[in-house]
């Protein structure tokens, strides 16, 4: 772990024993491409061993601070000790290319990706078997493509208030998915039919439909969420514990 990162764990930690909040880290940043990159960081205070790694993706109109508050899961991640990375759009939409070989080599969100992994795991021990990654609106929606890119590195994804990208084709490899809408939202049924089309393809989803609510993140579901996803591992993600 890098000694400016540890340092800041520290006092961070000190400050929320202090007022009950949890440990606040400053924006990182890094580069891609020679385009400046930025997300937020928030890491339990137990990192002596590696640990499993959260990355959400928020919608349009949000970043990755909105995120933390409407989210809650800042709050989750230091409950449970898990690492949770958020990138931030810089205002724009995340890139959804076709999910081929060459839509991969020019997205720059793809790469964000790949680089934003590597990047946190250079400053906390991160557990390459259990990394996870979540979206909402959105941000869903690219999340269905990288996971589908990247079945290799991802031990299960949350899709929330979204459908799959148009023209997705659907296969066994892709990781586990916890598929989530309110019954008001109007992306629920189109949902239903991919949780459907994914389950006629062999790939392992749980489409969750939340009473009385439009299109906004379900708080009241972080816990089934985070249960779904720390069930699966890379190893033996077949098999949920």
């Amino acid at each position: 772990m890098g000694k400016t990162i540890l340092l800041l764990i520290i006092t961070v930690a000190v400050v929320g024993c202090q007022f009950d909040s949890p440990p606040q880290l400053p924006t990182q940043t890094l580069t891609v491409d020679d385009e400046v990159r930025r997300y937020q960081l928030r890491v339990p205070l137990d990192t002596s061993r590696a640990l499993p790694l959260v990355i959400a993706w928020h919608g349009v109109g949000d970043s990755a601070d909105s995120f933390m508050q409407y989210s809650q899961w800042d709050q989750l991640a230091v409950k449970e000790g898990f690492l949770l990375a958020v990138p931030d759009s810089g205002g724009k939409m995340w890139q959804i290319l076709a999910t081929d070989d060459d839509g991969e080599a020019t997205s720059r969100d793809i790469k964000f990706f790949d680089h934003l992994v590597n990047d946190v795991a250079r400053k906390v021990p991160v557990d390459r078997d259990r990394i996870y990654v979540m979206g909402m609106s959105q941000g869903a929606i690219f999340v269905y493509a990288l996971a589908k890119q990247r079945p290799d590195e991802i031990a299960a994804a949350v899709v929330h208030s979204a459908s799959m990208p148009r023209g997705m084709k659907l296969d066994a490899t892709m990781p586990p998915l916890f598929m989530i809408a309110g019954t008001e939202d109007l992306v629920c049924g189109a949902m239903r039919e991919d949780a459907e089309s994914l389950a006629a393809s062999g790939v392992h989803c749980q489409m969750t439909e939340v009473p009385g609510i439009g299109h906004q993140w379900s708080t009241r579901y972080n816990n089934a969420m985070w249960t779904y996803l720390k069930s699966f591992k890379l190893s033996a993600r077949t098999q949920p514990k």
